[in-house]
């Protein structure tokens, strides 16, 4: 009876470590994904800024040709 109390404290010990492993897994996930969605933020105003230059080259040309 002892040795198996034994086996079940270790075993309930590995359990302990290893959903510790799985929090902190977890939270690097989680900040994995705000870094993603923060890359994502970065990326549609990289892309606002694309157009907008566009626009004026645009606008440029109208001129140059005009002119």
């Amino acid at each position: 009876m002892k040795l198996i109390l034994k086996d079940i404290k270790l075993i309930l010990k590995g359990m302990k470590l290893i959903m510790k492993d799985m929090k902190l897994i977890l939270k690097d996930m989680k900040l994995i994904l705000k870094g993603m969605k923060l890359t994502l933020k970065d990326m549609t105003l990289i892309l606002k800024d694309m157009k907008l230059i566009v626009k004026d080259m645009k606008l440029i040309l109208k001129d140059m040709k005009l002119g």
